[in-house]
């Protein structure tokens, strides 16, 4: 039987992980507005100005009599633009709205590699760190099994943008109202006809980069059953205790059990006292990493109880100490990055999402 005594040790930093992102360049344009040409949009710009005189300016400015006009009004008097006066209709001035604010607009919105997923964005305040391919703590949920993982889902930067823009296209009102500031102003009223508009996604930024989400204890729990899993050093002091040579072979029952000290870093509140160390890691990601004074700094106080533990009975038997390391398997899941995130600024929840 071995008996465990465990201490827990105090690290100053908290575990990172990071979630890979990548920077898009978003164009809004709507179908009506680019079919109807630069004609259009000056006479309509010319009504919004000069609703009486409006049509006789253009006339004069570019030449055209009224005969030529003639087919250009009644298009537009059939497209709900301008009504049988000559006037700008509701639909046309919101058009004229959209063209000033969005048409034609372009802006940057970060989204990370989970097509079908609806967690957060980012915006432009989102300041990403840069990563290596074999970063540690990387989550990279499309990658599954062994192998080196791919940096991002999609290789094919067309297809990447295209499912991309099929995401952004199910939650419209969320997302592009992020990227953005006059997109709610424009539709605060009737809502946003996805229908009319065209979205075109172009990769701004070619390597990705990451989100540093910092956790904390609370965060990590024990078993292997977690999404995500580390491994968390643990120092062990054992010490055994076998007969002298020599020695009558029925002294063995007084022999006192094996006693095994223990450091931990991490303290999941779920183990409580029943915790006892795996010979082995479950992964390859480990946190903490034990520096030098920090494994002394361990050893010191393990040494420090066993000489304040000294047994007199024990004395007279031979003693073995060995110090191993063993770990902790933990795990952390999706949920607690989501918490986590809140706090990141330029990070902007999508609600509702699946």
């Amino acid at each position: 039987m071995t008996i465990y005594s465990r201490f827990s040790y105090e690290v100053q930093d908290n575990l990172q992980v990071y979630l890979p992102v990548r920077l898009y360049e978003l164009t809004l344009r709507h179908r009506l507005l680019d079919q109807l040409g630069g004609f259009s949009h000056l006479l309509m710009d010319a009504l919004t100005l000069m609703p009486e005189q409006g049509i006789g300016w253009v006339a004069q400015i570019t030449g055209l009599r009224g005969q030529q006009l003639q087919p250009i009004l009644q298009r537009m008097n059939g497209l709900g633009l301008i009504d049988g006066n000559g006037q700008l209709t509701a639909r046309s001035k919101q058009l004229i709205k959209c063209m000033s604010l969005l048409h034609g607009q372009t802006r940057l919105l970060w989204l990370d590699g989970q097509y079908k997923k609806h967690s957060f964005c980012g915006s432009a305040e989102l300041t990403p760190t840069e990563i290596s391919d074999d970063s540690d703590f990387v989550i990279r949920p499309w990658h599954r099994g062994e192998g080196r993982p791919q940096p991002w889902p999609s290789f094919d930067w067309n297809e990447d943008c295209e499912r991309q823009k099929n995401r952004v296209w199910r939650h419209p009102e969320q997302y592009l109202a992020l990227a953005f500031e006059d997109f709610n102003g424009c539709f605060i009223e009737a809502g946003f006809p996805s229908q009319e508009w065209e979205l075109n996604l172009r990769v701004a930024e070619g390597a990705p980069r990451a989100i540093a989400v910092n956790l904390t204890n609370e965060d990590l729990l024990a078993g292997h059953d977690q999404e995500f899993r580390l491994a968390s050093p643990v120092l062990c002091l054992s010490t055994s205790y076998s007969l002298p040579q020599g020695a009558p072979e029925h002294l063995a029952r007084l022999l006192p059990a094996e006693r095994c000290r223990f450091a931990t870093f991490i303290d999941p509140d779920e183990e409580g006292e029943t915790f006892v160390p795996e010979r082995d890691p479950a992964t390859s990601w480990v946190w903490p990493r034990l520096q030098p004074d920090m494994r002394g700094s361990v050893l010191d106080h393990l040494f420090a109880d066993l000489e304040r533990a000294q047994d007199d009975a024990a004395c007279v038997f031979n003693r073995l100490h060995q110090i191993d390391e063993r770990w902790q398997n933990l795990g952390f899941d999706w949920g607690c990055i989501e918490r986590r995130l809140d706090s990141i600024e330029g990070i902007h929840p999508i609600r509702g999402g699946k």
